[in-house]
């Protein structure tokens, strides 16, 4: 398995083992034996991680959005919870296949219908990309952000390429163009490597963010310490997410500077 299919693994089957020996997840307050993989046990679990079930006039089934609570997972990551179940059970020599039985299915196809639908993110804009860097980086933190933003943008680059970037990735030309060679992305599982191109408005503010954070060597982009410290560990996917998503909120409110 490519190694990010098995860091998917080692992460699902802690959240099936842990859901499993934990009382308190469980209405008759028991443990559930996490292996081997029970169809009844899949039921609970799967019930367990969608939103609730409301029954119409005519007794029909469904689950409604609306009913939720902290432990509700998206179609897409329960999809992938059953996948990496399924696998992990061939793998540990077992021949039968409990997510394919029929009231696993059918549990299954309950609570996916009508949320498997995509719901396409905004991307950034050219304009929005310029209004951005065009504004005064106050602090460290923003001229990290906005190195992030430029690099991401004029190297097409996804998150998980984005954090996986190293000072010596970098390349930087005469004409104050640069390159980043991604070593591992998802459309290269072999980890061959390829080069993007970093266009002169990108270099700047890379440059800015790696001359204030004084960072020569290791990751490229870092976690900011509320006292303005830079962090050795690199920024997740998920953070990055959370940064463009602020960076497009103030910019649709009228300007960082709000």
């Amino acid at each position: 398995y490519a190694p990010n299919t098995q860091r998917a693994l080692k992460a699902d089957w802690t959240v099936w083992y842990a859901w499993c020996v934990e009382p308190s997840n469980h209405h008759d307050h028991e443990r559930r034996c996490a292996f081997p993989i029970t169809p009844a046990v899949l039921i609970e679990f799967i019930t367990a991680h969608s939103p609730g079930e409301v029954r119409a006039a005519d007794g029909t089934r469904s689950v409604d959005e609306r009913i939720t609570h902290h432990r509700v997972k998206s179609a897409r990551t329960l999809e992938r919870y059953l996948s990496s179940l399924r696998a992990l059970h061939r793998l540990a020599g077992f021949k039968d296949d409990p997510t394919a039985d029929a009231d696993v299915e059918a549990t299954r196809r309950l609570v996916m219908r009508g949320r498997t639908r995509a719901r396409p993110k905004k991307p950034f804009r050219l304009a929005q990309v310029e209004e951005i860097l065009a504004l005064e980086a106050k602090t460290i933190r923003e001229k990290r952000d906005r190195a992030m933003l430029a690099v991401a943008y004029s190297a097409m680059l996804r998150r998980s390429e984005l954090v996986a970037l190293e000072v010596h990735d970098l390349a930087f030309d005469a004409d104050g163009s640069g390159t980043a060679t991604v070593k591992f992305s998802k459309t290269d599982q072999d980890a061959e490597g390829h080069v993007r191109y970093l266009a002169p408005f990108a270099v700047v503010a890379l440059d800015m963010w790696l001359k204030e954070a004084k960072i020569v060597t290791g990751s490229l982009f870092r976690r900011v310490l509320h006292n303005g410290t830079v962090g050795q560990k690199a920024l997740t996917d998920h953070e990055v997410a959370r940064v463009f998503k602020r960076l497009a909120h103030r910019v649709d409110a009228g300007g960082l500077g709000t």
